[in-house]
């Protein structure tokens, strides 16, 4: 019985490593030098629970709002979020929640100062 349970532990402990590994780094639709991936943390009841993490490959740093859109066919996007990245840093891991698993992280409003209201056009490398 000790051996199944232990075999039991390791098969879950290997299923949930293989669940968590990052998605590759991928450029945001508007802005060429705003990057991020994402990976599968678990299912809490209908949702699924994610982690996304962002990427700045500008010289300055940036300041930028970023949502989840809740499908590849629904283009709105849900409960916003603002945030700043350190000029060539990652960002820490965010969780985020979806009702798919499919989803587009829309990152949008991005300027180069917390009080700036003026906003960076879409990179024309991005479009």
């Amino acid at each position: 019985m000790k051996t199944l349970l232990t075999l039991y532990m390791i098969i879950c402990s290997l299923n949930s490593t293989v669940q968590a590994e990052w998605s590759n780094w991928k450029k945001s639709p508007c802005y060429d030098k705003v990057e991020y991936r994402y990976r599968y943390i678990r299912t809490h009841g209908t949702r699924q629970i994610f982690e996304i993490q962002f990427k700045n490959r500008y010289e300055r740093t940036i300041y930028f709002d970023y949502a989840l859109a809740g499908s590849k066919q629904d283009e709105d996007m849900h409960h916003a979020r603002r945030t700043s990245l350190p000029a060539n840093r990652a960002s820490k891991p965010v969780q985020l929640f979806s009702n798919s698993e499919e989803f587009l992280i829309e990152v949008g409003r991005l300027n180069f100062s917390p009080y700036d209201t003026e906003y960076e056009e879409c990179d024309p490398e991005a479009t």
